[in-house]
């Protein structure tokens, strides 16, 4: 076997870009707070579906799901996370 062939280079696949620290994003426990009442209130207004999440005020599964609506309906990466565009595009 040549050294050509075993130093070739494969190329890494397309992947979705990675998630950062500060978007809000389904954790355990569960995140809470203003930036999470935030967002169940523009989800709410853009009529989508955040369950017991609201009352409770945190990012739960209700919130992830409504999340993934708002981006597969926004042409966004569904990932269930807020992420910079996905705030951007809320306005948030």
């Amino acid at each position: 076997m040549s050294k050509e062939s075993t130093n070739k280079k494969s190329t890494p696949p397309k992947v979705i870009p990675a998630v950062e620290d500060s978007v809000l994003k389904l954790t355990e426990p569960p995140m809470s707070g203003e930036r999470v009442e935030a967002l169940h209130k523009l989800l709410i207004a853009a009529k989508l579906a955040v369950g017991n999440d609201v009352v409770k005020k945190i990012y739960g599964r209700a919130t992830m799901q409504a999340v993934r609506h708002y981006q597969a309906a926004n042409d966004l990466y569904v990932t269930g996370c807020v992420d910079e565009k996905t705030a951007a595009k809320l306005g948030i």
